[in-house]
């Protein structure tokens, strides 16, 4: 009868024990077909497609904590992206640009949080790119806001969404009132040889301040990629903010990209109307490059997109998107679009 006693012994301990602990598998599947085109006039393709990402990301993940005590956490996230239609591992871009295809490309972090906020080690998604989702039209869907498309058809590249190498700050909200910094560190500063000159490392820098209470979230972010080397530094100014009137949300946000002598001005609006279980959206987007004074090139973007929830965790959703580049004398370089239906299941 020992050894029973002890095997149940075992069992309780370990239950207390992993009372204290917890790890969640959980993810997103996101697929739709539909129809793509890029080009103009005779250069116009369209392509029948079934893809991956309409509304959001196809990934899977594993997230977890240790309730150290005092109110202390220990924290960790591992989130992969994937491509739904062919199961082959999706890669983000980041700053620095990572070497190696990463299993992780999302997220990858360990950190620890408490009453005084959190703090993360490892890849991050930056401050900035989670503001810009806060308040970005079509609910921030990967292939149909105008954001996402439209910003980066000026003079600058659009801005990067996750950092390697990086540490990261987020207060408690006081009042409605947070904030978050980060910092990515290129780790890869070069030392002069006789034929090429000493390089400092990059590094990347990224925050928010917003606030939320109600109806109401406003903020500010700000983000700057500095890359190895004496280049000059891609620099984002950002102001959001949404309100939902209950029978209509309107959300925007106005962008300035800066690099040495070349700006770009950008801004998004959108429209979110809920009917019960379905809704209705529209968004626009517009981007405007100059260099040195000078006009540059150009984008506008318009999108519109329905939903309805077949529960708390499945929704269908149907939507279009058309997006257009012209240059500095206004004359259209590219036109792209996207229209199609699909279904987004989270778990």
């Amino acid at each position: 009868m020992k050894l029973p006693l002890i095997t149940l012994t075992a069992l309780l301990a370990s239950g207390a024990s992993m009372a204290q602990s917890t790890v969640t598998l959980y993810g997103i599947a996101d697929a739709y077909f539909g129809q793509k085109s890029t080009g103009f006039g005779p250069t116009k393709v369209k392509r029948t497609v079934v893809d991956s990402d309409g509304m959001a990301n196809s990934r899977w993940g594993l997230r977890g904590s240790e309730d150290l005590g005092g109110g202390l956490k220990a924290e960790f996230q591992f989130e992969s992206l994937f491509d739904i239609t062919n199961g082959a591992i999706t890669q983000v871009t980041t700053v620095p640009a990572s070497v190696a295809p990463q299993l992780f490309s999302s997220q990858a972090w360990v950190g620890v949080s408490g009453g005084f906020g959190n703090v993360k080690l490892g890849r991050q998604v930056s401050p900035f790119h989670s503001f810009v989702g806060l308040t970005n039209n079509l609910y921030d869907a990967t292939a149909f806001s105008t954001t996402g498309t439209v910003w980066g058809l000026g003079s600058l590249p659009n801005y990067v969404g996750r950092f390697d190498n990086a540490i990261s700050y987020e207060s408690p909200v006081f009042s409605g009132f947070s904030g978050k910094v980060a910092l990515g560190f290129g780790e890869d500063k070069a030392l002069a040889t006789p034929t090429t000159p000493a390089l400092s490392a990059a590094r990347n820098t990224s925050l928010n301040i917003k606030y939320a209470k109600g109806s109401l979230v406003a903020g500010y972010s700000f983000q700057e990629q500095k890359p190895q080397g004496s280049a000059p530094a891609l620099k984002y100014n950002l102001l959001g903010g949404s309100y939902d009137f209950g029978v209509v949300k309107v959300v925007g946000a106005v962008n300035s990209a800066r690099r040495d002598n070349a700006k770009d001005n950008e801004w998004q609006l959108g429209v979110n109307i809920p009917f019960g279980a379905a809704s209705l959206a529209a968004g626009y987007g517009n981007s405007k490059g100059h260099v040195n004074g000078a006009a540059g090139n150009k984008g506008t973007g318009l999108a519109l997109l329905g939903t309805y929830d077949l529960s708390k965790r499945s929704r269908l959703y149907a939507g279009w998107r058309t997006t257009t580049a012209k240059n500095a004398s206004g004359a259209t370089t590219n036109e792209t679009s996207t229209i199609g239906a699909g279904i987004i299941h989270r778990f």
